[in-house]
């Protein structure tokens, strides 16, 4: 795939799982080439989650194609809640649940963008494995939390900018070894996160000028 060879690697992703059709790992990875290929990867997405159901993770990639299709639907529920349940301090699971939650009205959905914010603050926060790969999910939970209290308690919602700034900043800081590091281990880098820092950057900005 980094090489821009689709139809090899989707041939050499289908003849892992065919070698060892048992492996959560080869059928996730085989979703991903076909998501790549712009091809349906639901199918792949289930094997792996009924191979690995303890993977919060596997849980996420069956529901993220129906989100959006499914609304409020009860099996995006049962399932996007067995991902906060085998994994709940994965901090994409919980944005993920928390913004479906609140897009469906339900104000619960707070509850998952404040656990977010309160991991920060714990050592998964504080202490992470790869400093070099910021989190910058703590950065979009401050940036909803800021907008949510702009109008009700401004001092909160200071807090929530100086905080997601912060994020930013450090993400900014490690950028370079970030990107060495996904060049060495996995071939190719994301060029997104720059947008995305970019455009998170921008709104707590913006969310700071109302504050003045």
């Amino acid at each position: 795939m980094a090489r821009g060879a689709a139809s090899t690697a989707l041939e050499k992703a289908k003849a892992a799982t065919q070698a060892d059709h048992l492996s959560a790992r080869l059928w996730s990875n085989l979703a991903q080439t076909q998501e790549a290929a712009g091809q349906d990867a639901q199918h792949s997405y289930e094997n792996a989650t009924d191979l690995q159901p303890t993977r919060g993770l596997n849980w996420l990639n069956v529901v993220e194609g129906k989100l959006d299709k499914d609304g409020g639907g009860a099996w995006v529920e049962k399932r996007i809640y067995s991902g906060v349940r085998y994994d709940p301090n994965d901090t994409l699971i919980r944005l993920t649940r928390g913004k479906w939650k609140l897009k469906n009205k339900d104000e619960k959905g707070w509850k998952d963008i404040e656990y977010i914010a309160a991991l920060k603050d714990k050592p998964y926060g504080k202490y992470p494995a790869t400093p070099e790969m910021v989190d910058l999910n703590f950065a979009r939970a401050f940036t909803m939390l800021a907008q949510r209290d702009i109008s009700l308690d401004k001092s909160a919602a200071k807090n929530w900018i100086e905080r997601g700034l912060k994020v930013i900043a450090e993400g900014r800081e490690w950028e370079s070894k970030r990107r060495e590091m996904e060049q060495a281990t996995q071939g190719a880098v994301d060029e997104s996160r720059e947008q995305t820092m970019n455009e998170l950057e921008t709104q707590l900005k913006e969310l700071q000028e109302k504050l003045k």
